[in-house]
């Protein structure tokens, strides 16, 4: 998230960059933490649902992006995901994600 940018502007910005989509963001569903053993990083995870908007899907330049892909759900088990979230993408969904925003902790891997 850059410096005077909303939840929704960095996702906006975020996807286009990491995957060339274009999105229209929806809501907020799910917040975590990521904090290392150590103390010496932590990391916030806002989830935002949307709908693709445009764009063609595309691998962004960032080094740690080692793939982009489209899923079918019943696959997301089974992909390495970080934080490992996918359990909790696929109860939200099956339950129409009933919480206003779902907090899943410090979930550092």
């Amino acid at each position: 998230m850059e410096y005077g940018e909303t939840f929704n502007e960095c996702a906006i910005r975020e996807l286009k960059e990491e995957t060339g989509l274009e999105i229209h963001p929806e809501r907020i569903v799910f917040l975590s933490e990521a904090i290392a053993p150590d103390r010496s990083r932590h990391i916030v995870n806002i989830y935002i649902t949307g709908k693709v908007t445009g764009g063609s899907m595309q691998l962004g330049n960032e080094p740690v992006l080692a793939g982009v892909d489209f899923f079918a759900l019943s696959e997301l088990e089974r992909l390495t995901l970080f934080p490992p979230i996918g359990k909790n993408i696929i109860n939200a969904i099956a339950n129409g994600f009933p919480n206003d925003i779902q907090y899943l902790g410090n979930i550092w891997v």
